[in-house]
């Protein structure tokens, strides 16, 4: 009996409230690099959600390696200071 009910008990699947979660956070996400210049959104993008290298993004775009590893190190303590601040 227990052997049947274990697998439901342990459902894999994220709860409702976890769900909600996700998806605002997403929202939240996409908000924040809504606001951002054009130019900074890409080298996030490639970057952090296409996985590129620094070298790769900066080649892609035309940078300079150093300012391209700038922009992103920026960006992202720009959008964890707006994270930080919706949190409040």
């Amino acid at each position: 009996m227990l052997d049947e009910l274990l697998p439901v008990a342990m459902d894999p699947q994220p709860s409702v409230a976890d769900q909600m979660i996700a998806e605002e956070e997403s929202l939240a996400l996409a908000e924040a690099l809504a606001s951002l210049p054009e130019e900074t959104r890409e080298v996030l993008t490639l970057y952090y959600r296409e996985g590129q290298s620094v070298a790769q993004v900066a080649s892609l775009l035309e940078f300079e390696r150093g300012s391209c590893q700038e922009t992103a190190l920026a960006c992202q303590s720009i959008l964890a200071s707006q994270s930080a601040g919706s949190d409040q």
